[in-house]
């Protein structure tokens, strides 16, 4: 079976974005790490006073990979983001 290779093209501004907002962020999408691609999330995030949270990062209108869908029809809670607005909003920083 043959994973993903390749990060969405808002990966790395929201990596960036995250940072910046203060959070410790870890890539797991990378060659390094075998959750990306796998249906594992892309970015695990933590904040203090929001705690931890995984991300699935798509492009807009991006697609599920097989290993995603599955985990969707499995009930898996996944939090998929395609901005850097979502994602700040996902470890509690408000963008209004």
């Amino acid at each position: 079976m043959s994973y993903g290779k390749r990060t969405d093209s808002t990966h790395a501004a929201i990596r960036t974005a995250l940072r910046q907002a203060g959070a410790t962020v870890w890539d797991t999408s990378g060659s390094a790490h075998t959750l990306g691609g796998r249906g594992g999330p892309d970015l695990v995030a933590y904040r203090q006073g929001t705690g931890y949270v995984a991300l699935w990062v798509k492009t807009p209108g991006g697609k599920c990979t097989p290993s995603e869908q599955a985990a969707i029809n499995r009930g898996d809670p996944l939090l998929f983001v395609e901005s850097i607005e979502q994602a700040l909003q996902a470890i509690g920083v408000d963008v209004r």
